[in-house]
């Protein structure tokens, strides 16, 4: 699944938490380490599977809890309007 990052977020690093802001919304969200990577992989590869696996070469954890955890993670960053899924283009 592609996400696209909404283009009305500021994020800031404060002490071991990254805080993602939707400046039109109000809404935020803190991010402890494994969520701030999902994050920065987000920004750099905006692809669900892309991400998956970057994690799975960082993280010892198998990948039915990884998946679980990151879709649990993408669904709250949706709710909160800090995120979109892009709907797959079909040929």
């Amino acid at each position: 699944m592609k996400i696209q990052i909404s283009s009305q977020i500021l994020t800031q690093t404060i002490d071991d938490e990254l805080v993602v802001l939707n400046i039109e919304t109000g809404r935020y969200f803190g991010l402890q380490a494994s969520g701030s990577r999902v994050w920065r992989l987000l920004e750099e590869l905006g692809d669900t599977e892309a991400v998956i696996d970057g994690l799975l070469k960082t993280y010892e954890v198998d990948e039915v809890t990884l998946r679980r955890d990151v879709d649990e993670l993408l669904t709250n960053l949706i709710e909160a309007q800090l995120v979109t899924a892009v709907p797959e283009a079909h040929d």
